[in-house]
């Protein structure tokens, strides 16, 4: 996890750089900004190295400052200098290190206003290089930390080069996708005019419509002065023209045409915000089947045995496990015996701290071993594991317990 926390330090650097670099005098600083999350890099991977000393954490505090010499202005200087204070007060204190569970706020409530700033400034000429980098970079490399944060310290090689390889593909997909979208907008002027006709007759037929009710509402004293009917009005020619060449027309046009844009505005945000709105239902659906072991761990600490025993021979019954599902559960049933020998596990505990503390009261290499069985279980959802490995999960989980009960009968 050496790299994935240095990549996590230079994530805390890009979220500050994508905002500063929105100001004029920091727009173009690109030699600091590179200079400084190289150092910041390097910083981190020593404070790891030197597992965070009083004297590792003053000079790696420290060493991120030297990217102050490649300034080219007293407001680089000044906007990095705040940064730099920062990271060393964070680094000073220990505070440089983020489990998954903690990690998922930090980078996430971030990560809507980046991507708000990455696309407008992608979009709006002159394209701000600096920020579009850095906020492009926050989010890349963001979404791979927190991916392998939940992964945990021990996941194979083979998992990791996965992990990069759908993110990045997913990256160029997306690329991909928005340059054949803007090619065939660019090659389609004609057949988006032909497909908008209709709604553009229909917003100039309620923009004329609004401008002759302003210019009605304008002249009272003139429909009141009148003796001929409303009809008879409108279909008088002479005076007819007089109001289409009257200069205040344009003006009720104008603002109708806006108040006409803004409506249209205000439909396609609040369409844009129901799908929305249904998006988030959907990956809040996922979330909460995803984190159902989490919740079955729970409800059985709160509920009575009997009632534990009656719901899982219900589940069995109806429902057949595949060698994965029944892996996760010989899984649990380690989590619930190592809870019993007064071992603290709450939702924030990960799989790697269970395994460290468990080692600790019997069986180190029978509990990494089941750990490895598990993590291939919740996370290779692709690859099914086999019956033998299933009885070799139950193997070590019985002699976990019988280890255990050893050790608590010699005390």
């Amino acid at each position: 996890m050496l790299i994935i926390n240095a990549l996590k330090t230079i994530c805390d650097f890009l979220l500050y750089f994508s905002f500063a670099t929105l100001f004029t005098a920091y727009s173009e600083a690109w030699l600091v900004v590179g200079a400084v999350l190289v150092l910041a890099f390097l910083s981190s991977l020593i404070l790891q190295k030197t597992r965070g000393s009083m004297v590792a954490r003053f000079f790696c505090g420290l060493l991120p400052a030297l990217g102050l010499f490649m300034a080219q202005s007293t407001s680089e200087l000044l906007f990095t200098a705040v940064v730099l204070a920062f990271y060393f007060v964070l680094t000073m204190a220990g505070k440089n290190e983020i489990h998954y569970e903690d990690y998922k706020y930090w980078f996430g409530f971030p990560a809507v206003p980046i991507i708000v700033i990455f696309m407008i400034c992608l979009t709006k000429w002159p394209i701000r290089r600096v920020t579009v980098v850095c906020a492009g970079l926050y989010l890349f490399l963001g979404i791979l930390v927190l991916r392998r944060k939940r992964m945990g310290a021990n996941a194979d090689l083979k998992l990791r080069v996965l992990n990069f390889t759908e993110l990045a593909g997913v990256i160029l997909l997306g690329l991909l996708a928005c340059f054949l979208l803007h090619t065939i907008i660019l090659h389609s002027g004609k057949v988006l005019e032909i497909l908008l006709l209709p709604f553009a007759f229909l917003i100039n037929a309620f923009t004329y419509l609004f401008s002759w009710i302003k210019l009605i509402a304008n002249r009272p004293e003139e429909a009141l002065s009148s003796s001929e009917s409303s009809s008879e009005l409108l279909d008088s020619a002479p005076e007819a023209e007089t109001i289409l060449n009257d200069p205040s027309v344009d003006v009720a046009y104008d603002k109708a045409t806006v108040v006409v844009q803004i409506l249209v505005v205000i439909l396609t945000l609040a369409i844009l915000a129901y799908f929305l709105y249904r998006f988030y239902k959907m990956l809040r659906n996922t979330r909460l089947e995803s984190a159902s072991d989490a919740e079955d761990f729970e409800e059985g600490e709160r509920e009575p045995l009997r009632f534990r025993r009656n719901r899982r021979k219900k589940r069995k019954s109806t429902s057949v496990l595949s060698n994965n599902e029944k892996i996760r559960r010989i899984y649990k049933e380690y989590l619930f015996l190592i809870k019993s020998c007064g071992v603290e596990i709450t939702r924030q505990t990960t799989s790697e701290e269970v395994m460290i503390v468990s080692g600790e009261l019997a069986a180190p290499e029978a509990a990494e071993q089941l750990r490895a069985l598990y993590i291939r279980a919740r996370y290779h959802d692709a690859e099914e594991l086999s019956s033998d490995e299933v009885r070799q999960a139950e193997t070590l989980l019985a002699a976990i317990k019988m280890q255990i009960e050893e050790n608590s009968s010699k005390t």
